[in-house]
């Protein structure tokens, strides 16, 4: 797989975290990854920026959002929106961001003839620095929107993170019917 850029251009801990371990995790593997990735309007006005966007032969496109906070720092998750504290805003919607991003770049597929259906769409929110056992103590796991689209540091590791997202891709399939080319 391509990286691009291989090496991150920022200081971002949560960030460069997940993007290392998703190197590890399909470095043999054919297709391409970008580090913040810009999707632009066509009036050339910047209009996202996904953390992470991967592109898979065999498992399509993924958006991964990453957060950097600690567990102490999600207050309360009440659909999209968490409550935070000793953060930089005061709410967060990371599951709506990463749906928002993921949209963006279909929409940028599907306005072209050419690449419209070819490549089925994921998104997922990375939390590296909170554990499973902290996000279960604190029942997050048990709300629907978190579940299987929050992924958690034991989520995250190398084959923890190619387990989740080919399981993801072939559950989306059997859903559907078809899987994007």
């Amino acid at each position: 797989m391509d990286f691009h850029p291989f090496t991150p251009f920022d200081n971002n801990a949560a960030q460069n975290k997940v993007w290392d371990w998703l190197k590890q995790a399909f470095r043999q593997d054919e297709g391409v990854a970008y580090y913040r990735y810009p999707i632009f309007r066509r009036i050339g006005q910047l209009q996202r920026e996904p953390d992470i966007l991967l592109l898979h032969r065999e498992l399509g496109l993924w958006v991964i959002e990453c957060k950097g906070c600690c567990i102490r720092n999600i207050v309360s998750i009440q659909g999209h929106d968490w409550t935070m504290q000793e953060w930089h805003s005061e709410s967060e919607a990371p599951i709506a961001q990463a749906e928002d991003q993921m949209f963006a770049v279909q929409n940028k597929l599907t306005e072209r003839r050419e690449t419209r259906g070819l490549v089925s769409c994921n998104f997922r929110v990375a939390l590296p620095f909170v554990r499973w056992k902290e996000w279960q103590d604190r029942e997050f796991d048990a709300n629907p929107v978190t579940q299987g689209t929050v992924l958690v540091y034991e989520d995250l590791t190398p084959a923890a993170l190619r387990n989740n997202l080919t399981e993801a891709a072939q559950c989306h399939t059997n859903l559907n019917g078809v899987q994007g080319r």
